[in-house]
């Protein structure tokens, strides 16, 4: 999707665009004249030709075709294979200590705490469909598949070597 300029949400922050509590499906990063911004938070403020890019269950586009302001990419506008300097994809395992047990997704607010998005997870094995990773909590050893900033893999090993882990 495209933010139209000077269209009905170019200027809004995500969440006053509606784009930010979509049912089985949300928002993972925007490109802005050419730098991708993964991992937006609800108080970013979207421009005319922002690129929009979704993730989540495929019958939710209705959802947001609803919504007044952003235009459906049609004829593949844009493609994701551009430039991927910006983001990191990342696997993760969810310990036994990580502070989003008993949590969901949403309200552990991940994307705000970690800068990063879950794109996939994973338990037992068995994928969990986009549903099933908003509505349930954080066990441990969840694996999820993460978009980040290049940044977070930085921050993951400094307190990794500050904090390093006991051994059992």
């Amino acid at each position: 999707m495209r933010v139209a300029p000077k269209g009905p949400i170019d200027g809004k922050t995500i969440e006053q665009a509606g784009l930010r509590h979509l049912s089985d499906m949300y928002l993972a990063e925007i490109e802005r004249s050419g730098e991708v911004i993964p991992a937006v938070g609800p108080h970013m403020r979207l421009s005319g030709g922002d690129q929009l890019v979704f993730v989540g269950v495929v019958d939710s586009v209705v959802e947001l075709q609803r919504i007044r302001g952003p235009d459906p990419a049609t004829n593949q506008v844009f493609k994701l294979h551009g430039r991927r300097d910006g983001r990191t994809l990342i696997e993760a395992v969810v310990s036994d200590t990580c502070p989003l047990l008993g949590k969901t997704i949403s309200r552990g607010r991940f994307r705000t705490q970690y800068n990063a998005v879950v794109i996939a997870a994973a338990r037992h094995g068995e994928r969990l469909p986009p549903e099933d990773r908003a509505t349930s909590c954080c066990k441990p050893a969840t694996r999820c598949l993460l978009e980040a900033r290049p940044s977070f893999v930085a921050a993951a090993e400094e307190l990794a070597r500050l904090f390093p882990r006991e051994p059992a």
